[in-house]
């Protein structure tokens, strides 16, 4: 009789590590005898450190998507200016294009009964167009943003040398 007691004892504890094999490992769902067997083995010990890991793996990524955000916020700044610089450039040349037009509407004027002279001008009256449509075309893609600098550049030096051609022409009137 004495050993029915020791055989229940022992019935229940190989039935309590039995349950063992099913530990999760998460101490918040383990009993007892699985949290013990998980403390003894190091399990809540490794868990914490894979999920320290993990915790320091999404900072990392925090951290370089933050870095990421300041670049591209800077290169959106530089870009600002860029444009507004282009913007301004723009603007200055459809000044001067109004300018070299009252330009040429008076040496007009000037020459009326010279032939080769009004023929100068409306050749110069003429390129004067192409550079207005030149300027109209960089100036749409400046507002949707495909305008370069160079292509503007390039208007500033023809509207130069318009200035030049007519300055000569009406010099010579």
């Amino acid at each position: 009789m004495r050993l029915v007691p020791v055989v229940a004892l022992v019935l229940l504890a190989s039935a309590g590590l039995s349950a063992c094999g099913g530990c999760s490992g998460n101490p918040s769902t383990e009993g007892f005898v699985c949290g013990s067997q998980s403390l003894m083995e190091g399990t809540y010990e490794k868990r914490r450190k894979a999920l320290e890991a993990e915790a320091a793996a999404k900072e990392a990524a925090a951290a370089q998507a933050e870095a990421e955000r300041r670049a591209a916020e800077a290169a959106a700044a530089s870009t600002g200016q860029q444009v507004a610089a282009m913007e301004s450039s723009l603007a200055a040349l459809e000044r001067q294009l109004g300018q070299r037009r009252t330009q040429l509407t008076a040496a007009q004027e000037r020459a009326e009964g010279d032939s080769g002279a009004l023929e100068d001008l409306h050749r110069l009256e003429q390129r004067l167009a192409e550079l207005q449509a030149e300027y109209r075309r960089v100036q749409q893609a400046s507002a949707d943003r495909q305008a370069t600098e160079a292509e503007i550049r390039a208007l500033e030096e023809e509207n130069a040398e318009l200035r030049r051609l007519i300055d000569a022409t009406v010099e010579s009137l």
